[in-house]
């Protein structure tokens, strides 16, 4: 087995054989191809897209764990929109008018837990059946059934992204209240029997790791026993959520961001929270300094507006402390250092 490995700014995968990128290139072809350069060119700020290329939708606004980095597993934070959904007739018809402006790639989950919405098979069913080529979600994996996964894989999922955090049931259970480590691993297990049944090569599944406090001592082994399992691992700095000074003591491991800082995400993506509230990238703290709404304005006109704008380019400049959100985020996190 030979590894390969990507360094970005907070994270780092791992995978064995090719990459995620080559695998779906096989598969889906030119378009993937093409879709692909155009992420990268924005990544590079080489191109300002005229519509988001990428879209996450927080589908709705609740979860089934409480864990400890989240906004979910604290209870000191108040949640404003606890219970709301966002309007599937109105994810559909953003979608649509989407792909006839470039959109390529959406994820179906932000501060959510998509396998907990009725909705979210028929929704990448419906974005697959309108030509978007990347599919994701992000998930804990506790309703990850049999079941659930035939749906999934049946429905045109390209990306199943697990969030674990730990290699031993001890340290699962510090970091993701009222999960159970032994059952998602199971369902981990049996969605790798079920993609094998049906013969198909999607979704990839990708396992993520954020390193805390709690668990940076299990990164080695967490890698070991899955590396050759699934198709890439993730392990990511820890970013807080919570903007709270205890808990970033409690679990940063490191803080290594200083100076200049260029942000590619408000070149490429856009997230649609709960209410509606747009901004350019997949962080929680957009929504407290939202740039529009989509029962409002057109996403299009949002997403080419001045506000927009104005954060791209503070970003390709490395001066992300000019906006309050980009310096929340940039301020909040660990930078990956190995």
């Amino acid at each position: 087995m030979k590894e390969k490995l990507y360094l970005e700014e907070t994270a780092k995968s791992l995978y064995a054989g090719k990459s995620p990128e080559e695998i779906l290139a096989d598969i889906l072809g030119e378009k993937y191809i093409k879709y692909r350069k155009r992420w990268h060119n924005a990544q590079q700020f080489k191109i300002r897209p005229l519509f988001p290329i990428h879209l996450d939708f927080e589908l709705a606004y609740r979860c089934n764990l409480k864990c400890i980095m989240c906004p979910h597993g604290d209870p000191k934070f108040k949640h404003p929109y606890m219970g709301k959904k966002l309007d599937t007739e109105m994810i559909k018809k953003i979608l649509k008018g989407g792909v006839q402006q470039g959109l390529s790639s959406v994820r179906f989950s932000v501060l959510n837990e998509p396998l907990l919405e009725k909705s979210l098979v028929d929704l990448i069913r419906y974005a697959k059946d309108i030509g978007i080529i990347d599919i994701f979600i992000t998930t804990n994996g506790m309703l990850l059934s049999e079941q659930k996964s035939y749906e999934l894989i049946h429905a045109g999922l390209t990306h199943l992204m697990v969030s674990l955090d730990a290699a031993t049931p001890e340290t699962y259970s510090i970091i993701r209240k009222g999960g159970n480590y032994k059952k998602v691993v199971k369902n981990i297990e049996n969605f790798l029997k079920v993609r094998a049944e049906t013969g198909s090569r999607l979704p990839l599944l990708r396992l993520s790791f954020t390193k805390m406090k709690p668990n940076v001592h299990e990164v080695e082994k967490f890698v070991k026993m899955w590396v050759d399992k699934v198709d890439y691992i993730a392990i990511a700095g820890y970013l807080n959520n919570l903007d709270d000074s205890e808990v970033n003591k409690r679990l940063r491991v490191s803080r290594t961001i200083k100076g200049k800082f260029n942000c590619w995400q408000p070149w490429a993506r856009c997230t649609i929270f709960v209410n509606g509230d747009v901004f350019p990238c997949c962080m929680n703290y957009g929504r407290y300094t939202p740039i529009g709404n989509i029962y409002k304005e057109r996403l299009i006109d949002i997403w080419q507006s001045d506000k927009v704008k104005f954060i791209q380019d503070i970003n390709k400049a490395g001066k992300c402390f000019k906006h309050p959100t980009c310096l929340k985020c940039v301020s909040s996190r660990d930078k990956f250092g190995g």
